[in-house]
């Protein structure tokens, strides 16, 4: 069947036109039609749920067979197996009533043998595809055909403490047991063993399968934000935040006792109140660090008083409703308002630890990181021993054979020359440590802080997931009709 061309901005934009103005129904939203229509650059669909992210979908690759894109070279991703299975038979519903109407002798051809193709289409998850790509092509990287995966929790622990437990007595007995020692020791606190720096390995173990590189993440970006802290920089920033902080509940204080306070006339807690705002009348914009954090200071002491109830209305049992949801009001509208200025408090304690410790902190994270590198190559060996993997090893596997095999990457690019996908999300986990005196904790949330970035340039997914790569990403948010 000939191809025919994509629509361009200008014909989506009519089909909007076109699609408002009708008598349907349900009506597609504009940015359905747009998510459904767009052609000639990545774009990411961001949807909630009930938004018709299936339906979307299905439209969307109806409309590319409609111009003579064959299924065999679309690419469809799904979350789940039971999500393909849906989405295989909603697209053999659809391209069968499509099928019905056309009177085209050509397309309809063409739509039956797309139909009878849906059953063998490229339709699955994310782990289905790498899994399949290392299957055929693994040898390249010397892996045993009919490998497993390891899907039981309690058999991947097994072996993660068998390597652990060896490299642990391995660097433990080296020229730098002293080192290590106080590495451990960060992540033991006051506990007899080593069960916190042994769940500290596992937790950025977990992490680094995330990535699409383990070994380059480890070498070019664990120590990246240690290494480019800028810690004058980074207090400004939050006592800039903090100063804000101040300001809205100064207003927020002033607001309150003009109007609705006023019901509460004499109360202890707004004579705190105005303590407080004695307080923050000294600041101004322009007030100097040293002063700031002393007003800071000087506030969360105040807070402290009546038992940490400072600033809080209290109203007794027999007071009518009106002065009860008024005085609940205000608590509810109160307490993020302190719990941020107590939050920065902490956080400028954490940095100013850091900072006072980052000299010695070096050694001690270049020496986690070579732990860790180690641990991660120590349990790939035995994983191949096993022939058994996880779903993060899989889907390293099939980067690398893609990045370094030129004659396979240019099959996957020939035969899915129409990529689309269906991606659903998560949030991932930020790693935390949980170590003696904070300061490696805070050393990652800088580290974070410094990787974060407003431009979205590339989607790294949680663990399972394969890095895809989008260049001029054009993002739609789909919202529900």
């Amino acid at each position: 069947m000939r191809r025919i061309p994509f629509l361009s901005e200008q014909d989506i934009l009519v089909k909007q036109v076109e699609e408002a103005a009708s008598d349907k129904p349900q009506k597609r939203t504009p940015d359905q039609i747009q998510a459904i229509y767009s052609s000639g650059q990545n774009i990411l669909v961001s949807a909630s749920a009930g938004s018709g992210k299936t339906y979307v979908m299905v439209q969307r690759i109806i409309d590319q067979i409609l111009r003579g894109v064959e299924v065999s070279q679309l690419f469809i991703s799904t979350f789940t197996v039971k999500a393909a299975g849906e989405l295989k038979e909603r697209l053999e519903k659809e391209l069968s009533l499509v099928l019905k109407e056309t009177s085209d002798q050509e397309l309809r051809q063409h739509l039956a043998q797309q139909l009878a193709e849906i059953a063998n289409a490229d339709i699955g998850t994310m782990d289905a595809f790498t899994q399949k790509v290392v299957n055929k092509y693994g040898y390249l990287l010397g892996l045993a055909p009919h490998f497993r995966i390891l899907q039981s929790a309690s058999e991947q622990l097994i072996l993660q403490n068998e390597v652990f437990d060896q490299l642990f007595d391995t660097y433990y007995e080296s020229d730098q047991q002293e080192l290590f020692s106080r590495l451990v020791k960060n992540f033991t606190g006051k506990r007899k063993n080593i069960a916190g720096f042994r769940q500290q390995i596992y937790s950025i173990y977990s992490f680094l399968q995330s990535t699409s590189n383990p070994r380059k993440w480890l070498e070019e970006t664990f120590l990246l934000g240690y290494e480019t802290s800028d810690f004058g920089a980074e207090r400004e920033r939050m006592l800039a935040g903090a100063r804000q902080s101040l300001l809205d509940l100064e207003d927020f204080f002033q607001s309150h006792l003009a109007h609705e306070g006023q019901a509460f006339t004499g109360a202890k807690y707004q004579e705190n109140i105005q303590a407080a705002l004695d307080i923050l009348a000294e600041l101004t914009e322009q007030t100097e660090s040293e002063q700031l954090l002393d007003l800071i200071q000087r506030f969360l002491e105040l807070a402290k008083t009546s038992n940490h109830q400072a600033f809080t209305a209290r109203v007794g049992k027999n007071a009518d409703e009106l002065k009860k949801e008024l005085a609940q009001t205000y608590n509810e509208a109160r307490k993020p308002l302190i719990e941020r200025i107590k939050e920065l408090d902490v956080r400028l304690y954490h940095l100013n630890f850091m900072e006072q410790h980052q000299a010695e902190a070096l050694p001690l994270l270049d020496l986690l990181r070579d732990f860790v590198r180690d641990f991660s190559q120590a349990y790939l060996e035995r994983k191949v021993e096993e022939n058994a993997f996880e779903f993060g090893d899989i889907s390293h596997f099939a980067i690398e054979v893609l990045e370094n095999y030129p004659e396979v990457r240019h099959f996957f690019i020939r035969i899915s020359t129409m990529r689309s996908w269906s991606m659903s999300t998560k949030t991932p986990t930020i790693l935390r440590s949980e170590c003696w005196n904070c300061w490696l904790e805070e050393i990652i949330v800088l580290w974070s802080a410094t990787l974060s970035s407003p431009s979205i340039d590339s989607v790294r997914p949680i663990r399972r997931f394969l890095t895809i790569n989008l260049n001029s990403i054009r993002p739609i948010l789909v919202r529900a009709s």
